[in-house]
């Protein structure tokens, strides 16, 4: 993907979302607001403030929404890990379902080409999180990879991850869609549970805080 930035005049800026030739569209149905047709709204997640385009040059600090680094339960697991004998290699078992409807495919998340598919449209920030509690990556495996699912095994330095992805319904289990709810995650390590289940809701509006107070990742 190639993104042209251009300034006319000096802007002093703390928070820049930068257009790039595709727009960020959710569905209706989880966030309650549609994309207009020629993407000049675009959400930010940032509880229910929307932010505008701004275009200028190159040479900003660029910073990173890596949102899972702050979930409560995530820190906790790191500093576990950390702690723990540097030979230690973990087993971990990571889940992750959240149902999509047809809109999916139609967008560009659904474009193998623009998104990368399910692993790392839908997985990006979960593998980022991998990686930040239990190191460098050293391999991967893929068992599984369609327009619905993908799944396989993550090599990291201090674990071996066996991960799923999907968008798929059908994939969640019925005790969960009993409770009327259509997304499921799930972390393991070791066969214990991790406290993973929630605390998701405003770990955006957290991280723009952080990058407001010069203390983003990037």
């Amino acid at each position: 993907m190639k993104v042209k930035i251009k300034v006319e005049k000096e802007v002093d800026l703390k928070l820049l979302i930068v257009k790039a030739g595709v727009r960020y569209w959710e569905d209706s149905e989880v966030n309650g607001e549609n994309d207009t047709e020629d993407g000049e709204n675009v959400p930010c997640k940032n509880g229910d403030l929307w932010s505008p385009h701004i275009e200028i040059e190159t040479g900003k600090k660029v910073y990173s929404i890596l949102q899972l680094r702050l979930h409560p339960g995530i820190i906790a697991l790191r500093e576990k890990v950390l702690k723990s004998p540097q030979t230690k290699v973990f087993d971990v078992n990571l889940q992750y379902i959240t149902s999509r409807g047809k809109w999916y495919h139609h967008s560009w998340k659904g474009d193998i080409n623009k998104s990368g598919g399910i692993a790392t449209n839908i997985g990006v920030h979960f593998f980022d999180m991998l990686t930040w509690v239990f190191g460098e990556l050293k391999g991967i495996e893929v068992i599984e990879q369609s327009l619905q699912t993908a799944r396989g095994i993550l090599y990291i330095e201090r674990a071996n991850v066996s991960w799923m992805l999907s968008i798929d319904y059908e994939n969640i289990p019925e005790k969960i869609k009993g409770e009327g709810k259509r997304t499921y995650r799930t972390l393991t390590m070791e066969g214990d549970e991790i406290e993973f289940s929630d605390g998701f809701t405003e770990l955006h509006t957290e991280s723009y805080r952080a990058i407001m107070n010069g203390q983003g990742f990037g």
